[in-house]
C-alpha cells in the first residue's frame, strides 16, 4: 500500500495536518490519525470497496448509535478511502479501563443491549453467510485477497484452496 495516491478533495480536507499511523486495531485496513490542534481524523485505506460498505453502514447507524461523523468516502484508483472524525472517549485497553476492569466489562454490557435495541427491519445490510461467502468467492476471482497477510500456520496453499475446504 505504499504508492497510495490520495483523490485530490481528500487531500484538500487532510491539508497541513500532522500524520501518525494507527496501530492499536486489528483491521486489515491502513489506519491513519491525521490532526491538528483543532480536530482530528482516522483515514481509513483498504486495497478494495469494502470500505464504502462500511460508511454506507455507518450512515445508516447514524442516529441510531453513537457512531463517528463520516467527513469521505470513495474508491479511487484501487483503493476505498474513509475518514471518520475521530469521536470523544477511551479505548478499552487503555491504562485507566485496564486499572478498573469492572468498567469496561458494564461499558460493553451496556453496548450489547444498545445494539440489541436496534430495529433492522429497515436496515437493506445483507451479513448472512451466503451473502458473504459470494463476497469472499467475488474477491478470489478478481485478485483482491492478499494472501501476504495470511497466519504462519496456515495450511492451504490458494485462496482458492481455502474457499472450497
Amino acid at each position: 500500500m505504499e504508492d497510495i495516491r490520495y483523490p485530490d478533495e481528500l487531500k484538500n480536507i487532510l491539508l497541513g495536518m500532522k500524520l501518525k499511523e494507527d496501530d492499536i486495531g486489528k483491521s486489515t485496513s491502513k489506519v491513519l490519525r491525521y490532526y491538528d490542534d483543532q480536530k482530528a481524523y482516522y483515514l481509513k485505506i483498504q486495497a478494495n470497496a469494502e470500505i464504502i460498505r462500511e460508511a454506507q453502514i455507518l450512515d445508516w447507524l447514524k442516529g441510531k448509535l453513537p457512531v463517528p461523523e463520516i467527513m469521505y468516502y470513495d474508491f479511487y484508483e484501487g483503493y476505498g478511502y474513509l475518514l471518520l472524525a475521530e469521536i470523544e472517549g477511551q479505548i478499552l485497553s487503555s491504562s485507566y479501563y485496564l486499572n478498573r476492569p469492572e468498567e469496561p466489562v458494564k461499558l460493553l454490557a451496556d453496548g450489547i443491549k444498545i445494539l440489541q435495541s436496534i430495529s433492522i427491519d429497515n436496515c437493506s445490510f445483507d451479513a448472512r453467510l451466503d451473502r458473504k461467502l459470494e463476497i469472499a468467492l467475488n474477491n478470489i476471482k478478481n485478485n483482491l485477497v492478499d494472501i501476504a497477510d495470511w497466519e504462519e500456520d496456515n495450511k492451504f496453499s490458494s485462496p482458492e484452496e481455502l474457499f472450497i475446504h
